[in-house]
């Protein structure tokens, strides 16, 4: 929580922009760990099981890292340029980082799988 909150206050104090989409690259970080440790699991050692969650988090982070700079670079520098012409580059920042809200929380199964899953499969 407090990462996360100093996430939003960094962001807001340099960039004057409010990351309204920030909850959700926390979501992605947290599924991110989850998958490469569970690929560390899976391919490493089962002598090196206790350190699979502390390797885990600097690659989620880096992997978290670059899609949140593929995003920042393409959807809101897009619609800077966009509203260079026609709006506020303030609201065009909202609406996309709004649309990556509304992707991410409607079908977050369906980013890295075909069919949904329950907890209990």
């Amino acid at each position: 929580m407090l990462l996360t909150s100093l996430g939003l206050a960094i962001t807001f104090g340099l960039m004057r922009v409010i990351n309204m989409a920030h909850g959700e690259f926390v979501m992605i970080g947290a599924y991110m760990t989850y998958v490469t440790q569970q690929l560390f699991a899976a391919f490493l050692p089962s002598s090196m099981r206790d350190w699979y969650y502390i390797a885990a988090l600097p690659l989620a982070f880096a992997a978290t890292f670059l899609l949140g700079t593929v995003v920042g670079s393409t959807a809101i520098g897009g619609a800077s340029i966009f509203a260079e012409n026609y709006t506020s580059a303030t609201i065009a920042k909202a609406i996309v980082l709004l649309l990556v809200i509304v992707f991410l929380q409607k079908r977050p199964q369906g980013l890295f799988t075909i069919r949904s899953r329950s907890l209990d499969d």
